[in-house]
């Protein structure tokens, strides 16, 4: 397995002597959704991002806070309302998909406000992606393939929907680079796409999302074997927000790489 492959956790494994595909860990698909969450409110300003529903959501870590967020939200008579509740019980499955995901899911797919269309299909696509971590805890590999799938598909949409909201790019791109890593299936006509579409808007990003961005590219770069370029953008993530999770992981990725 590859260095970034570690990183993100083994999503998946893959047995080329047998020609089979193996479903195995998605901590790094449910990493990638956690940090991909930060992003939703790049270079808002402090007091807009406070009476930001989103962004009081992604800001909430602690499950206790996040549920009772919920009960607010499954009360209100809001049009978004159902929006907000949907992605609050994607970030709860993201620690706990059985008992979570599922809802999750149909929470967004009852989404009918036009507010918040791209964006719901998306995280609803990863919400499904993470059901397929039930399947195969379950044992069942077909279905959590065919979830990936459509998984996928719906973030694909998302971006055909809304390719400008950065908050889209980077939830397809983390899950995408997770999948590209770990399994024979590539993604990287979609990772390629959305590092373009972030890098041109990288100016407005605040430091952490731009240490991600950076990250990104450096898995990228490994995925196409290119060394050398892989350690300068992890050198650019670093730089970026050295304390923030993807200036972390830029650290961890380098020490391996420099064994």
């Amino acid at each position: 397995m590859t260095p970034a492959a570690c990183l993100t956790a083994g999503l998946i494994s893959y047995n080329h002597e047998e020609d089979t595909m193996k479903l195995t860990n998605f901590a790094g698909l449910a990493l990638a959704c956690l940090l991909a969450c930060n992003v939703a409110g790049l270079a808002a300003p402090a007091a807009a991002q406070a009476a930001d529903p989103v962004q009081a959501i992604q800001s909430a870590a602690d499950p206790a806070r996040l549920q009772s967020l919920l009960a607010a939200w499954q009360a209100s008579s809001d049009p978004d309302a159902a929006f907000y509740a949907g992605l609050i019980l994607h970030n709860l499955a993201i620690q706990d998909a059985a008992r979570w995901a599922e809802s999750a899911v149909a929470s967004l797919a009852a989404y009918r406000g036009g507010r918040y269309a791209a964006l719901a299909l998306a995280y609803r696509g990863s919400a499904v992606t993470l059901l397929a971590s039930v399947d195969n805890q379950r044992g069942n590999v077909v279905a959590a393939s065919s979830r990936l799938n459509s998984g996928f598909a719906l973030m694909d949409q998302a971006v055909l929907l809304d390719g400008q909201d950065l908050a889209i790019r980077f939830l397809r791109l983390e899950n995408g680079l997770a999948i590209s890593e770990t399994t024979p299936f590539s993604r990287q006509p979609a990772i390629t796409a959305d590092l373009q579409a972030i890098g041109l808007a990288e100016a407005s990003l605040d430091p952490a999302s731009r240490a991600l961005y950076y990250l990104a590219c450096a898995r990228l770069k490994l995925l196409q074997r290119q060394a050398a370029a892989a350690l300068a953008c992890l050198y650019r993530a670093i730089d970026c927000a050295p304390q923030s999770a993807a200036g972390r992981q830029a650290r961890q990725l380098l020490a391996r790489l420099e064994e």
